[in-house]
């Protein structure tokens, strides 16, 4: 199975949300009074991290571009595509980290991409096939938990995406 890149479909839904929202608005002077401009921001930045395996740094950029944009109906694509970016980031820190909650996670998420997407886009052909696909990428997903349980990989809690902290020093005796 062939898979556009993330990147891609996040930056696609970006571009058409820009045009049916007007790009040019008043705000455009100023990135940060327009969560638009700051979500487009925070998705180059995170594209990056993505492509340069810092699949955490990823998930933190992505996080934040979901969390400023307002849950509107001129939003909902790209909300969307930020679910399935975060997904695959997801799954692809599994791969670094051999932690088994980023597959429940993007498992999750691909799940609910899935759903909103059918609210989204309807049964055009082109959204079917889109779905099938994230179906498949589901079923890979379970495949990867189920080979994951087999080995004995441990889950832990995952960071909230923000740096680590330092370890408190040691106490003086």
């Amino acid at each position: 199975m062939r898979r556009r890149p993330t990147a891609t479909l996040l930056t696609m839904a970006l571009v058409m949300s820009s045009i049916e929202l007007g790009a040019v608005t008043a705000f455009a002077q100023d990135p940060a009074a327009d969560p638009l401009a700051e979500a487009k921001a925070l998705n180059k930045e995170a594209e990056i991290k993505y492509q340069t395996a810092e699949y955490e740094a990823a998930l933190a950029l992505w996080k934040r571009a979901f969390a400023i944009l307002p849950d509107t109906e001129d939003t909902r694509t790209i909300r969307n595509a930020l679910v399935y970016n975060i997904a695959e980031a997801h799954s692809r820190a599994y791969e670094v980290s051999r932690n088994p909650t980023h597959l429940r996670k993007a498992k999750i998420l691909l799940e609910s991409y899935r759903e909103n997407h059918t609210q989204l886009y309807g049964d055009e052909p082109a959204a079917v096939q889109e779905r099938a696909q994230a179906s498949d990428r589901i079923a890979q997903l379970e495949q990867m938990l189920a080979d994951s349980e087999a080995r004995g990989e441990s889950a832990t809690p995952l960071s909230d995406g923000a740096e680590p902290t330092q370890p408190a020093p040691s106490p003086n005796p």
